[in-house]
């Protein structure tokens, strides 16, 4: 948005997918459901382009929105959860 003074290359220019695993190895993100991290996501955060389980649990997050890519780097945990969230290694 002109006028706002942000360029289009600062709107573009942010990580866009995350992955959030377990701050603890004896909790699992699996023992929720889906159900209850959407609603956490979305009452944390707001809507997400993409929510999926990767293949032991983890996370992968895909957002479009720079102020929603802050947030999710500042979030600690997702339904009483400790989390650590970490931008994905090669999607980005």
């Amino acid at each position: 948005m002109p006028g706002l003074g942000t360029s289009d290359d600062e709107i573009f220019d942010f990580l866009r997918w995350y992955v959030v695993q377990p701050a603890d190895d004896k909790i699992s993100l699996n023992s929720l459901t889906a159900f209850a991290l959407g609603k956490a996501l979305k009452a944390q955060i707001g809507t997400l382009v993409t929510v999926r389980r990767l293949q032991f649990g983890d996370m992968l997050i895909e957002t479009d929105n720079p102020t929603y890519a802050s947030m999710l780097q500042k979030t600690d945990s997702l339904a009483h959860v400790p989390v650590k969230v970490t931008p994905h290694r090669t999607l980005n």
